[in-house]
């Protein structure tokens, strides 16, 4: 699952502006995710690379909406962590939760 949070943020051009989105999770009922997609920075296109780059890492590190897996050490969005702070993998395979 290495890189999956790449799944989870996208970048959309807006009238000369670079949006950033994170994709958040949340459950309705124990098998039922709901995706939703929220605009979480707005940038100028002109901005380079490196900057981007840069913007992602705030977000992964942030905590605000991705968790590192105490166990496997990959991130994850947050509504794919257990509340032990385990990935949903981890928590199946270490803790017996079932999904």
């Amino acid at each position: 699952m290495e890189d999956d949070y790449k799944n989870y943020i996208r970048l959309k051009r807006d009238n000369k502006k670079l949006v950033i989105q994170v994709c958040e999770i949340e459950w309705n009922g124990p098998s039922l995710p709901i995706s939703k997609w929220k605009t979480v920075k707005t940038l100028d296109s002109s901005i380079e690379l490196v900057e981007l780059d840069k913007a992602v890492l705030v977000l992964l590190n942030g905590g605000q909406y991705f968790k590192k897996c105490c166990k496997c050490k990959e991130y994850n969005v947050k509504g794919h962590i257990h509340s032990d702070g385990y990935c949903q993998g981890c928590a199946s395979s270490y803790l017996g939760v079932v999904y």
